[in-house]
This record gives C-alpha cells, structure tokens and sequence, in this order.
C-alpha cells in the first residue's frame, strides 16, 4: 500500500535537492558551487546518487554504510540485493533503493500532519 501511495502523492518541489544534499552531508560530503544539486526530477537524482554511491563504493565504503543507516534502509535487504545482483550495476540499485525509502518516510511524516487551521494565529504555534 505505500508504494501505491509513492506515485499519487505529489512530493514537495525541492524534494530531490534536499534528499541529495541530506545524503551528501551524512557522506561528509563537500560540494563547491558548481556541484550543487539543481535536480529538477527523480531520474537526475538517480543519476547524482549513482554517480555519488559508485564514489563511495570506491573510495569511503564506510561511509556508504552510515548512510544506509541513516537513510533507514535496512542491512538484511542491502545484503539481499547486493547478493542477487553481484554482476549488475548496485550504485543504480541503492539509488533505487535509497530513493524508495526517503518517499516512503515523506508519506509517513504527510499522513501525521496536522493540517494548521486558516484562523489561528501563528504565535500560537509551537
């Protein structure tokens, strides 16, 4: 049921930038001017998580692993994946994967927000 929620819901518009730089960060990641992310679509967040974990994978694999970990993807299902497809592109597949996941979080914080009703005043607001 939440991956049929994934494709109605309509994701915020800087979605991808900011789940890009989320992940460059926890990477420890530092992007100069020209680097940072102007993703306009799913697809171009694929292509720089791709091109960003294949970097990691070669370079920093720990590091890959923190952000599995902090992005919530689960060790049991990166093993599964990682065994299945040892001859296939596994940057493409944790982007995937990854990309999945930070949707999955964003139904669930939609789900329990409470709309803000139009009279109340905001220094109300905690």
């Amino acid at each position: 049921m939440i991956f049929s929620l994934c494709f109605k819901m309509k994701l915020p518009a800087d979605w991808s930038n900011s789940t890009f730089l989320q992940i460059a960060e926890w990477g420890e990641v530092n992007l100069d001017e020209k680097q940072l992310p102007n993703i306009t679509n799913e697809e171009e967040l694929k292509d720089r998580l791709k091109t960003l974990i294949d970097w990691l994978i070669d370079n920093q694999f720990e590091k890959l692993l923190y952000i599995l970990y902090r992005v919530d993807v689960n060790e049991t299902t990166v093993r599964q994946l990682i065994a299945e497809n040892q001859t296939g592109d596994i940057a493409s597949i944790l982007a995937d994967t990854i990309i999945n996941r930070q949707k999955e979080k964003e139904i669930f914080k939609a789900s329990y927000k409470v709309p803000v009703p139009e009279d109340m005043d905001e220094d109300l607001l905690l």
